[in-house]
């Protein structure tokens, strides 16, 4: 089985950050982790700048607010704020690291994904803003719950959904691929078919979703209609419907799996404790009630159905990531920043990405040290109640929690261990490295 990008040897025996358990200061416990990944992903960069990138790194893990002034604030320095707020506001506005940073997301790509053939991607749009300036576009890998960020753009209205953003998009992210790389990208159903022409033009695989109003046809039927007929054969056991083409504008081949998860039990409530029945509550709700009706380039084989209803799953990871990055209660309060050029928040993404690497690192360590049950508000110990990146932006004040760097070596590993599980999906990875069907849309009828 092929290696990873080596995680593990970013903690060489001969390199370690500590030799002795650290019950004091996390900060700079985290700060010695960043250390280390920077030196690895930004050999590249100038000294003076990648100092400086670590420095606001590490203020965005204790401030945990991702603006230009808190990060400023946050800036463990003798100096007055003012001038720790100015050395935050030139890192962002820097020319110099805002080029050299696709080299940088390249070199985590590196490092995550390596020279796996078969890794997970999972690909998909989020506002920025809340008044919808800013829109961000990211490819991430999936990791335990939530997913590591493979390459990111932000872009306006002007580029936002548009098939050359995505093929600019694609272009650079087969750029940090190795050239026998050819990833399985999982979109949602805000990406249909000129995107899936645009992956299989590059050599790789897709899962998506159909929904809406797009008509199919079924492999030897010439009928079209409505996706939603299916949706009355639905059930809790996945079933693939076979051969089929999707979009009758623009008839594209591919393969349809069908599924309706088992209702959650979620009911989500206004502040009165009552059934909120406003109008987004409501789109939501439908939305969640709709069967999955699953459309893939892969190849079928022993239990399809059922493995790609797994992988398509892996896809609210980068929701959660998202969260992580923008929320004000759970994660780094991105939703706050007031920022209007695009260059600059791209820099703030990037010390995003490896504030969340660090704090999913210190995370997990302090979960495989079982120290993680302390942070509950509960005494649940059948689940995980909290996530691992929250675990970690927490524990990085905490001087009750003790870490050494043995800890921090096998949370390198579990994250090896984690990608490895996901890159190498049972089967599908078999299928002749997934070969393309030759079957085409005229040979359905």
């Amino acid at each position: 089985m092929k290696n990873a990008g080596n995680l593990h040897g970013v903690y060489r025996s001969d390199q370690m950050i500590c030799k002795h358990e650290i019950g004091g200061n996390h900060t700079m416990q985290a700060q010695q982790v960043l250390h280390k990944l920077l030196n690895a992903t930004c050999s590249i960069m100038h000294q003076a700048r990648r100092r400086s990138l670590e420095v606001n790194v590490v203020a965005a893990l204790s401030g945990t607010r991702l603006t230009v002034t808190d990060l400023g604030r946050s800036i463990n320095s003798l100096a007055k704020q003012k001038h720790c707020i100015k050395r935050a506001d030139r890192l962002l506005s820097n020319t110099h690291i805002q080029a050299e940073r696709e080299t940088v997301y390249a070199e985590l790509t590196r490092l995550l994904i390596g020279r796996r053939t078969r890794p997970i991607i999972i690909v998909d749009w989020s506002d920025m803003d809340a008044c919808k300036r800013h829109f961000l576009l990211r490819a991430s890998l999936a990791v335990d719950g939530r997913s590591f960020t493979v390459y990111e753009e932000v872009h306006t209205v002007k580029s936002k959904e548009k098939p050359h953003s995505h093929l600019n998009f694609l272009k650079t992210l087969k750029s940090m691929l190795a050239v026998d790389c050819l990833p399985i990208i999982v979109s949602d159903a805000g990406f249909r078919v000129p995107w899936f022409k645009l992956v299989e033009s590059f050599g790789w695989d897709w899962i998506g979703r159909v929904r809406n109003r797009t008509f199919v046809r079924l492999g030897g039927d010439e009928t079209w209609f409505p996706c939603k007929n299916l949706y009355k054969n639905a059930t809790t056991t996945a079933q693939v419907l076979g051969s089929a083409c999707q979009a009758r504008s623009n008839p594209f081949a591919c393969q349809l799996v069908l599924y309706k998860a088992k209702p959650k039990g979620r009911i989500h409530k206004n502040r009165l404790g009552q059934k909120a029945m406003n109008s987004h509550s409501r789109k939501h709700a439908v939305a969640a009630k709709e069967p999955w009706l699953l459309a893939t380039s892969l190849t079928p084989c022993f239990k399809f159905a059922k493995k790609i209803v797994g992988l398509y799953a892996l896809r609210m990871q980068i929701e959660e990531s998202f969260r992580d990055l923008k929320s004000t209660r759970f994660g780094l309060s991105l939703e706050l920043h007031l920022t209007y050029q695009v260059e600059r928040l791209q820099v703030l993404l990037l010390i995003a990405a490896l504030a969340l690497m660090v704090a999913w690192l210190m995370g997990k360590a302090t979960e495989l040290t079982g120290q993680h049950w302390q942070y509950q508000a509960n005494t649940t110990r059948k689940r995980k109640v909290l996530s691992t990146i929250f675990i970690g932006l927490k524990m990085i004040d905490d001087r009750r929690t003790a870490l050494t760097a043995h800890d921090l070596i096998a949370a390198w590993k579990a994250l090896h261990d984690i990608i490895q599980s996901n890159c190498v999906f049972p089967a599908l990875d078999m299928v002749a490295c997934n070969k393309k069907s030759d079957l085409k849309c005229d040979e359905l009828s």
